[in-house]
């Protein structure tokens, strides 16, 4: 039996713009095996449509000897540009991170109802009867980094040596 690939009336949903996509739909006629169907969808479906490159492939199983598949379109992908001899690059981050802290810096007030005197925990925080539970805080975390591109000519032999 033959396999046979054909386009669905269906076909052919897409945007355009930045994000450009499309999807072309088929059925699949003729075997059972999944990887056949798969090969069989690649040669119907282009490398290439619409200026987009295809990126993906999908075979679902509809019944006996009958597939759809899915070949879906974008833009190719782009390296960014290399930067050139004698460009630096910085880059930082001010993100937060946790940390979990059980004493306090200073005990600024201790309260206990008239009468009665406040316990003293001797700066620990989060008391209960049987441990210290302590609390998370968020702290300020700073990253940075700064790439410098050198001629070849400042990267002495002795320098590569030791990279190696």
């Amino acid at each position: 039996m033959s396999i046979t690939v054909d386009e669905k009336f269906e076909s052919r949903e897409s945007m355009t713009g930045r994000n450009a996509w499309i999807e072309r739909v088929y059925v699949i006629r003729g075997t059972d095996d999944d990887v056949d169907a798969k090969a069989a969808l690649a040669a119907a479906a282009p490398s290439m449509y619409d200026g987009l490159v295809r990126k993906s492939r999908h075979v679902e199983r509809l019944g006996e000897y009958l597939w759809e598949g899915t070949a879906r379109y974008g833009r190719p992908e782009q390296s960014p540009p290399l930067p050139e001899t004698g460009e630096s690059v910085f880059s930082f981050d001010t993100g937060g991170g946790t940390q979990h802290i059980t004493q306090s810096l200073a005990t600024v007030g201790a309260y206990a109802p008239a009468g009665e005197t406040p316990p003293s925990f001797g700066g620990a925080i989060g008391v209960t009867d049987d441990a210290v539970e302590g609390v998370d805080i968020t702290v300020p975390v700073y990253h940075f980094s700064e790439t410098h591109y050198l001629p070849d000519s400042m990267v002495t032999a002795a320098y590569r040596a030791d990279l190696f």
